[in-house]
This record gives C-alpha cells, structure tokens and sequence, in this order.
C-alpha cells in the first residue's frame, strides 16, 4: 500500500470518528447562529430571561428580602432600595432594622438611621446618630400613644414633633416591637424583577452560548478547540476527495 493511500484510509478513519465528537457542537453552532442572526426580528434582544437559576448563573442573584406590614401595606427592604408595596420610596444602606405605622407615619430605622415618612411613603425627616439617634439602635415598636426605639439595654421614646429622643423607666411591655413577616408572593416577585432589572437579554445568552463564554473560561478554550477540529475536518475532507482513486482520470 502507498503512503498516500495509508494516510488517506487513516484520515477517513478519522474523519467519521471526528465528524461524529463534534456534531452536537456543530448542530449547537448552527442553531445559535441562525437564532443570533434574526434576534432582532425574533424579539431576543428585548426579550429578557426570567429563569432564577440562569440569572442566578450570571450573577444576578435575587436580592434578600426584609418586610414589615401594616394591615394590607408592605414596607420592604430589597438590597438598599426601600419599597412601600410596589413604590420605591428611597433607600437604606444599612440594614433594615424595623418599621412602625403611627398616627398615619411610618417610622423607619436603619442601621444608624431613622426616617420618618408619610403615609405615602414620601420623606419627611431623617434623623442619624450625628443628629440625636441613640447609637447602636437595634429595634423600633409603638404603642397606641408613642414610638419607642430600644438601644442597648435602654428603652427610648421618640419625639416626632421636637426630633427628640427620651430614656424612659417602667414598664414596657406594652410597646410592639416591630416583627418582620413574609410578604405575599406576588409582591415578592415584584420586588425581585424590580431588583433584577432588565438583566439579560436572550441574546446575550445565545452568543454567550455560541461562543462558549456561557461555561466560563473552559468553555472558550472547549470552543476554540472544536473550531480547529472543524477547520481540519474540512481540509481532510478536501483532501480525501482530491486523492481518491480515478477522481482525475479521463
């Protein structure tokens, strides 16, 4: 046997066994090139993925959620953005320590923050530990006549009108301590997409995809590799069908 025709039997070998590995990445290159070519007339630039666990894979994670209610109103904390039901109405920085509904105001306290807000929602003081506070606030509650905040081993009334803030002795079991519950799912979901965003687009994720970067950096160096593989898939074939036997005889 000449060595064109060994090399030629060797590469047809090789040929199918190769041809065969790479199909589902070839079927993958061509679905999601054909899907990235008409994405605009398809909608996948501004269509936006919803699937938590592929946002999750992204990195855009969904946030944690802190919610006080007052009757059928929620006020949430979602990462640093502060929400009344489905209305943004500022933000938190630090964490969402408590919320009380008195005399038709919300009392907000953050972690070294307390925001006294409508019934809207709207900002109407703001008060940190530099303006009267007492450092180290960790809860709020209220009683039908008063709002307190609880600092350290102290319990303290807060003054809205004067922005003061009053050690007091005596009982106080009666004051309710502000408690976080679980909001309803569709508020939830809400806040979540609120968070999220737009986030990605699905055709971010088929050219992620189609190039390999949706599995990181192996993914790239995996589809890098294949495209090699698919170059000389093509040259041997070229080859092979130059060197068969009788292809250039009259």
């Amino acid at each position: 046997m000449s060595p064109t025709r060994f090399f030629r039997m060797l590469l047809l070998r090789w040929h199918r066994r190769v041809g065969v590995v790479l199909l589902v990445f070839i079927v993958m290159l061509v679905v999601t090139g054909i899907a990235i070519n008409h994405s605009t007339g398809w909608g996948f630039d501004k269509t936006f993925v919803q699937q938590n666990w592929l946002l999750n894979y992204y990195g855009i994670a969904a946030p944690e959620l802190r919610s006080y209610r007052d009757h059928d109103n929620w006020l949430t904390q979602s990462d640093v953005k502060l929400y009344l039901n489905k209305t943004d109405i500022g933000r938190c920085d630090g964490k969402l320590l408590g919320a009380v509904k008195h005399n038709n105001l919300w009392f907000v306290l953050c972690e070294g923050r307390l925001q006294l807000l409508n019934h809207y929602g709207a900002r109407l003081d703001d008060v940190s530990e530099t303006l009267g506070l007492p450092k180290g606030a960790t809860a709020i509650g209220a009683t039908s006549d008063a709002v307190y905040v609880r600092a350290k081993a102290a319990i303290i009334q807060f003054d809205p009108d004067l922005l003061s803030f009053t050690e007091v002795d005596g009982d106080s079991s009666d004051i309710r301590w502000a408690r976080p519950a679980d909001a309803p799912d569709t508020l939830r979901q809400y806040w979540h997409s609120a968070h999220r965003g737009k986030g990605v687009s699905w055709e971010r994720v088929l050219l992620d995809l189609h190039s390999g970067r949706l599995f990181g950096p192996v993914g790239v160096i995996v589809t890098d590799i294949a495209a090699v593989f698919l170059l000389l898939l093509a040259l041997s074939g070229v080859w092979v069908w130059i060197t068969k036997p009788g292809r250039w005889r009259n």
